[in-house]
């Protein structure tokens, strides 16, 4: 392949990279309108991640990549679907309490929580701009949680950071539980856990509640749509470019959120609010941006 064609190879996996972080933002402006019209984060969790589940298991069985795990790794991948559906009930419950930007910006704190994390366990080092980094991003979220007309609520921001604590705890344990390899396996069984976990938490507390309008069903279909496309998308993203590009250019994500709930939330960020998120992210880049040492 030449220089040319290897360049416009790279840009076109970038976009397609862009293409699934766009894929995920949806979602969150998409459960908005479920909520706006009577249904809860609940419901839109657990139907999500169950149409999630079948997607992937169809895309495997087409793909014939087998989705059996050796018993130990079955049960550690059952009982991590316990966290991820932690993450995604509080990310999606912030959504249901506050503005989709706000919500997700909050989110994007587990970068910096697992840092800290393996730090503290001694498996990478606190550095200079590691440090720097996460002062710059929560003073862009403090920033962009107290300035501006979209204003968070405290149960919101305690959502958005439990969820982003329960990912910390699924990228860390998967780290340390799993050996390297094909994720597709593991993926397929913790998200039956947490779809199966969610749905049963749904039906037991009578808690289920469907939209009531039009517009809310398309919100709430729509997620079953662009949620499987973002997960099957994201496995064929990695496949692509590697994890390491993948993770720094899906920080795109809350730009795409912010972008998506101006188009069709009319909410928009005031100026203020926006230097807060470009704080953020940029801090985020910065943590993920591979050092080249030399030799």
């Amino acid at each position: 392949m030449s220089r040319p064609q290897a360049a416009q190879a790279s840009l076109a996996a970038t976009l397609f990279v862009v293409f699934v972080a766009c894929s995920f933002a949806i979602c969150a402006v998409l459960a908005r309108l479920a909520y706006d019209a009577g249904s809860n984060a609940i419901t839109v969790v657990s139907v999500r991640t169950l149409a999630a589940c079948a997607w992937l298991m169809i895309a495997m069985t087409i793909l014939r990549v087998p989705m059996g795990l050796p018993p130990p790794l079955r049960g550690r991948a059952l009982g991590l679907g316990v966290l991820l559906a932690a993450n995604m009930m509080g990310m999606y419950t912030a959504i249901q309490l506050m503005p989709p930007p706000l919500a997700v910006l909050t989110f994007y704190l587990y970068p910096f929580f697992t840092t800290l994390v393996e730090a503290w366990t001694g498996r990478e080092r606190l550095d200079r701009r590691k440090i720097i980094a996460l002062v710059v991003a929560f003073a862009g979220l403090a920033i962009m949680l107290t300035t501006g007309s979209l204003a968070p609520t405290p149960m919101g921001v305690l959502a958005a950071t439990l969820g982003a604590l329960a990912f910390t705890a699924v990228l860390v344990l998967t780290g340390r539980l799993f050996p390297a390899g094909d994720s597709r396996p593991r993926t397929v069984h913790m998200t039956a856990s947490a779809g199966v976990l969610l749905a049963a938490i749904g039906l037991a507390t009578d808690t289920f509640a469907a939209p009531t309008t039009p517009l809310g069903w398309v919100g709430l279909a729509g997620v079953c749509i662009s949620f499987p496309i973002a997960i099957i998308g994201l496995f064929v993203a990695v496949g692509m470019v590697g994890p390491s590009r993948t993770s720094i250019v899906m920080n795109t994500e809350p730009v795409a959120v912010t972008v998506f709930s101006a188009l069709i939330l009319d909410q928009v960020l005031a100026g203020t609010q926006i230097v807060g998120g470009a704080l953020v992210v940029g801090a985020i880049l910065a943590l993920q941006w591979p050092i080249r040492r030399p030799a």
